[in-house]
């Protein structure tokens, strides 16, 4: 007899989406070109010299996206769906 007012499948899938969203963003984020920031000459010019910039921010968005997907799944799975 299940017990649990939620869906273990559902919470496996938002446990999954959240982790590998956010190892996904942090290891493409180390790709990102790097600097002093507050040096705005400097900087942009480090951002114009990338040739992977665009790359890398695409991946960024879609590691968002993932997580994201982890976060409405979350969300879905703790529904309470059930009249009681």
């Amino acid at each position: 007899m299940n017990t649990t007012p939620f869906d273990r499948a559902s919470l496996r899938l938002s446990a999954t989406l959240l982790l590998v969203g956010q190892i996904l963003y942090v290891l493409v984020t180390l790709l990102h070109t790097g600097g002093e920031a507050n040096h705005h000459s400097a900087i942009f010019a480090a951002y114009a010299a990338s040739g992977i910039w665009a790359a890398v921010h695409a991946a960024q968005f879609a590691c968002m996206a993932i997580f994201l997907g982890g976060v409405f799944a979350l969300y879905f799975a703790l529904d309470d769906q059930t009249e009681r």
